[in-house]
């Protein structure tokens, strides 16, 4: 059995970054992907918590709030799988949302970090200063 390599590329809600995967660049309303980001919602406690989302959607479920799309596709090099694990240790280890230094850019950029590859919309040093902070 041949399994093709999974690739994937960036879309944007506004300024918010998401990593969708699919199997075949998403053309048509009812292709798959699978989105990846991190929001936040506030717990029993009123405390904003992060909550990262890894989801099957069809490609139409994706356009409907997309604001951008990247243009370059990559190669995904590490399993789903490897990846969905990934993200739950994510969200066990950076429980609490933070707007400066805890945020949805700082989680694509790790995710990034971790699938070898540059986020394409990082500004300069910006790992840097998620580090220090």
């Amino acid at each position: 059995l041949h399994v093709r390599q999974l690739k994937f590329k960036f879309i944007y809600v506004s300024q918010h970054p998401k990593l969708i995967v699919f199997q075949q660049a998403p053309r048509y309303g009812d292709d798959s992907i699978v989105s990846i980001d991190l929001v936040y919602d506030n717990d029993a406690q009123d405390q904003q918590i992060n909550i990262v989302r890894f989801r099957g959607k069809t490609w139409s479920d994706a356009t409907r709030t997309m604001t951008e799309e990247g243009t370059q596709i990559y190669d995904l090099q590490k399993p789903l799988s490897e990846v969905l694990t990934w993200c739950m240790q994510y969200q066990d280890d950076n429980k609490y949302y933070n707007q400066n230094s805890n945020n949805c850019r700082k989680f694509m950029l790790e995710l990034c970090e971790f699938i070898n590859v540059t986020f394409p919309d990082q500004y300069y040093l910006e790992d840097m200063w998620y580090k220090w902070n």
